[in-house]
């Protein structure tokens, strides 16, 4: 079943994945699976969260003792995935690579409508390019996010001098 959200729900959706959570493509035995997430400490946004999306899950966890227990919304369906990210995309504030990625994969799963489900079949190269990338584009560390981030919260002379010299590492100037 399709959901529909109005401007907000998507623009909300879209800034909660984009700050607090985001989208993967995670590798397992059968082959991979598109997932979009959202975590936070604050158990109420996710009370919140599932009235207006009508979708996905809450799992929770704790670390270290020391740690708040986290909460994660996530959908993995790959229909419901497609959905999502079609909805939100003009919305992102950042990660629209990702979200772009994984569109590409769930169209890919979804025109191979054969029996056995979208997860049956076996997986193209383009599948296991896909995979790959945003593996890399999700990887901790320094990456373009960084760099706008810097030339965003500031224009100081620190933070135009951290935004120089990230923009010298990342393109090995």
């Amino acid at each position: 079943m399709k959901i529909e959200y109005n401007i907000d729900e998507c623009k909300e959706l879209a800034w909660a994945i984009a700050t607090e959570g985001g989208f993967s493509l995670g590798k397992t035995k059968k082959g991979f699976v598109p997932c979009v997430y959202f975590v936070n400490t604050d158990i109420t946004l996710f009370g919140e969260l599932l009235d207006k999306v009508k979708i996905g899950r809450v799992s929770s966890e704790r670390g270290d003792k020391k740690w708040k227990r986290k909460f994660k919304w996530y959908v993995s369906n790959v229909e419901e995935v497609n959905n999502i990210c079609e909805q939100i995309l003009p919305y992102l504030p950042s990660k629209n690579r990702q979200a772009e990625i994984l569109l590409e994969y769930c169209r890919i799963r979804l025109s191979k409508n054969t029996k056995g489900g979208v997860h049956k079949q076996t997986h193209e190269p383009r599948e296991f390019e896909l995979h790959k990338e945003i593996k890399k584009l999700n990887e901790r560390g320094v990456n373009n996010y960084e760099v706008y981030d810097a030339i965003i919260i500031g224009s100081g002379p620190a933070s135009l001098a951290f935004a120089y010299n990230t923009i010298e590492h990342t393109l090995h100037l």
